[in-house]
């Protein structure tokens, strides 16, 4: 099995789909680093092997001229689009990040509506290009977010994701919050300001604060910083 394509994100969760399927199915899994790994294991496997053998090689290709052992199988990963040359056997997939912006954010609203299907979940008419405006067009902050979106919804008990819910994570994990004020207040030594602020961070009045007031944010850091001031005197 030969996994390529500039698509980083595409590709690599594929070889953890593979690497899981082997380890569910009885595999022993080996990630070699050169060719003298590989070669090293084959040699065992007709001696001391009992489970069947995955040898995944991440960003090289192996030398797969010689007859392999019926029970070992490779996996390998490989950068870029253009494939090596490779045995007929091989079975091949490519996964290519779009060439322009326009491709990559058609994929990305296609691959929006794939992630609702594989969470059980619909998205309501013209929310795909809504999320991927809001998110961007890597693949990877796509999934996050479209996994949190899916956690809502089943906390919901709805099978259809609507502009509601996207209001209601999405958003504000990625506007940008204005801390123009904390940064003033901190600058001018005003720790009535200060506090108003970070009071204010507290309540959740602005929802764009969530990643903010999480445990080792800016604003956590922010009041352990003023703790130790504190307790120095």
């Amino acid at each position: 099995m030969v996994l390529a394509g500039s698509e980083d994100f595409l590709r690599d969760r594929e070889k953890q789909r593979l690497i899981q399927a082997a380890w569910t199915n009885g595999y022993q899994v080996i990630h070699a680093t050169d060719q003298s790994q590989v070669d090293d294991e084959v040699s065992q496997v007709g001696v001391i092997a009992i489970d069947p053998l995955l040898i995944v090689a991440q960003g090289w290709k192996p030398d797969l001229s010689d007859d392999v052992p019926d029970n070992v199988s490779y996996l390998v990963v490989l950068d870029g689009d253009k494939l090596p040359d490779l045995p007929k056997i091989a079975k091949t997939s490519v996964y290519t990040r779009g060439a322009t912006r326009r491709d990559r954010k058609q994929a990305a609203e296609k691959f929006c509506s794939l992630e609702a299907k594989r969470y059980g979940l619909t998205l309501a008419n013209g929310l795909d290009e809504a999320i991927v405006n809001l998110t961007g067009d890597d693949l990877g902050v796509v999934a996050w977010e479209m996994f949190k979106v899916a956690a809502l919804a089943r906390a919901k008990s709805t099978v259809q994701i609507t502009s509601e819910l996207i209001s209601q994570t999405i958003r504000m994990a990625v506007t940008t919050p204005d801390l123009s004020a904390l940064v003033e207040s901190l600058g001018n030594r005003d720790g009535k300001a200060l506090a108003r602020i970070l009071a204010r961070f507290g309540r959740g009045d602005d929802p764009t604060m969530l990643l903010l007031r999480s445990k080792g944010g800016p604003v956590d850091a922010t009041l352990t910083w003023l703790r130790i001031a504190d307790q120095g005197g």
